[in-house]
């Protein structure tokens, strides 16, 4: 298994792993219930990322079959807080027959490493309040909680 950063030529893959994703998290919360059109919106968003100095995708492939990805960019808090800039990562799978195999967690050890060459040490990312396994995973790979995000609708 390799871990390497992903090219436009994966995009097809990482899609059909983003939509597994979606519809684990759809599973959890209709919040995360995908539009129609949603992977096309998705490939232009991964296109940009992959192409942008400010952010990162890295796969986990083996035997030409990618297995998970991660994806993760540079953002900036505002101009108030010590620390203003900031990696966060948006999306990270691993197929289910994959895990439990420290894939995750290789995903994980690159994106920290590439972006602290970049000089960027602080890394967030959010969680599913209902993605228990997730929230495990995250704890292990070293990851605090700060904040709890909450939401209101009529």
């Amino acid at each position: 298994m390799d871990i390497q950063e992903a090219t436009v030529r994966h995009i097809p893959d990482i899609i059909t792993l983003w939509k597994e994703l979606m519809d684990y998290h759809k599973d959890l919360d209709l919040f995360f219930a995908r539009r129609k059109e949603g992977h096309i919106n998705f490939k232009m968003h991964l296109m940009e990322c992959i192409k942008s100095e400010d952010a990162c995708v890295f796969i986990a492939v083996e035997n030409g079959e990618v297995l998970g990805y991660i994806l993760g960019k540079i953002e900036k808090h505002p101009p108030v807080f010590e620390t203003e800039t900031y990696v966060e990562i948006f999306d990270m799978y691993v197929k289910k027959v994959y895990r439990r195999h420290k894939i995750g967690a290789q995903l994980v050890q690159n994106i920290v490493s590439y972006f602290k060459k970049k000089g960027v040490s602080r890394i967030e990312m959010k969680v599913a309040s209902k993605n228990v396994t997730g929230f495990d995973f995250w704890k292990t790979q070293g990851f605090k909680e700060y904040m709890k995000l909450m939401y209101y609708t009529k």
